[in-house]
């Protein structure tokens, strides 16, 4: 066997096995890409916002109202949701209004829950939503309103509906 026959075979021989390297790397990456593919669960995004009063302005000693706001992304489900006051040395009221309600997938609900004011400047609103085995789904940051005076004069308005504002022509 001549030199150039065996340089040649030595040559096939290397050809050969990175063919086959590369092969395999072919193969990794269908096998990667597959796998990486295919479609990962997006986690169910649940939107939670509460909001006090006209513009977060509340009269002293009176009714207002606090609308909630819940976007649900995921699945069905049945919650209540809670809206209790504590007072600014953290005594919490004994008082909890709770709603129950459900949310099906891919709604948006607003509702209104009439609350009253007492005379105290220092309260604090907090809103959670807790699902049927009582346990805190959502629980948006505390709120407290900015007062006006029993004796002040607050003017606001409560459309029909959520979607537009007052039209004043």
């Amino acid at each position: 066997m001549s030199a150039l026959q065996k340089s040649f075979i030595l040559s096939c021989f290397h050809r050969w096995s990175e063919w086959r390297r590369g092969a395999h790397c072919v193969w990794l990456a269908l096998w990667l890409m597959l796998l990486v593919g295919q479609p990962i669960p997006a986690h169910a995004a649940l939107q939670f916002d509460v909001f006090l009063g006209y513009d977060s302005k509340v009269r002293e000693a009176s009714w207002f109202p606090v609308t909630c706001e819940v976007f649900n992304d995921g699945p069905t489900f049945n919650a209540v949701v809670e809206l209790s006051l504590t007072a600014g040395n953290g005594m919490s009221s004994e008082q909890v209004r709770r709603v129950p309600m459900e949310f099906p997938t891919n709604t948006r609900k607003r509702f209104v829950i009439p609350v009253f004011a007492t005379g105290g400047r220092f309260y604090q609103w907090n809103a959670r939503l807790v699902d049927e085995r009582g346990k805190v789904i959502a629980e948006p940051p505390v709120q407290q309103p900015q007062f006006v005076a029993w004796e002040g004069i607050l003017m606001g308005a409560l459309p029909r509906s959520f979607c537009r504002g007052a039209n004043l022509a």
